[in-house]
């Protein structure tokens, strides 16, 4: 029987916070959310109690999440999202973890980030970074465009957005609510356009229904957009919303690199 690691604290980094719109753990709000030994942070994970938004993620003080939120239904424990959604950087006492979680209804909050041990050859670059409050591992993790409410009866609704920072553009993930429920109806939402650079995403012109791009999707090649970006190249996406009387809540995000 191999020997165990007692109180090596290998399993996870959980969080929770009471019901409200803001959940702000930060240093600025109610404190930031460490391991107590530094280690390397795996999936971040919510229960989704929707519709809300990542607007923050970060370590060291260095934002792993760029744009204006992140759907937070994409980080529920049913999505099939492993390969896109992983921290891979390190966190520790010196190095902490911040996250900010906004509903538009006071929610409960409920969520973890996987941890796993340092790599003993990696050590003395980890604590060195932590001691000069770098951060060590990927900058990167995702990029998040908010939402957009969409009139019906053939409303649109259209972003025109720049990445702040190059990054690599990953798995594409869309969430549509009506009236804070997930919307489940085939051809009520629909993508129109996907630019990248003047560039049509689309192999050719037809809408894609928005809900082939939830997270539940297993398709996690096929969803990865593999394009990089700069802050000079123009994103642009637009949906449209045929229900004939509701308007829906659209949230869209990628995962980056």
């Amino acid at each position: 029987m191999p020997a165990r690691n007692l109180g090596s604290q290998d399993f996870m980094l959980p969080f929770a916070g009471a019901s409200a719109t803001a959940h702000k753990f930060t240093r600025q709000g109610l404190g930031t959310i460490e391991p107590r030994q530094p280690k390397m942070l795996g999936r971040l994970a919510l229960l989704d109690v929707g519709p809300g938004l990542v607007t923050k993620l970060a370590v060291s003080g260095h934002q792993l999440l760029l744009g204006d939120g992140f759907p937070a239904a994409a980080l529920r424990p049913g999505s099939i999202t492993d390969r896109h959604n992983v921290l891979g950087c390190a966190a520790g006492p010196n190095s902490p973890l911040e996250l900010v979680v906004e509903y538009t209804n006071a929610a409960k909050l409920s969520g973890y980030v996987g941890t796993d041990p340092v790599d003993p050859a990696l050590l003395e670059d980890v604590l060195d970074a932590m001691e000069a409050g770098r951060l060590f591992g990927p900058g990167n993790w995702g990029w998040g465009l908010g939402e957009k409410s969409i009139a019906a009866a053939g409303g649109t609704g259209k972003w025109s957005v720049r990445v702040p920072r190059e990054a690599n553009l990953g798995r594409l993930v869309v969430c549509v609510y009506d009236g804070g429920q997930p919307v489940n109806v085939v051809g009520d939402c629909m993508l129109q356009q996907f630019d990248i650079a003047g560039n049509d995403m689309l192999a050719r012109s037809g809408d894609l229904d928005a809900l082939l791009l939830d997270p539940s999707n297993s398709d996690e090649d096929g969803l990865n957009v593999g394009e990089f970006v700069t802050s000079s190249d123009l994103v642009e996406l637009e949906f449209v919303n045929n229900h004939a009387a509701n308007a829906y809540t659209v949230q869209v995000g990628f995962w980056t690199d």
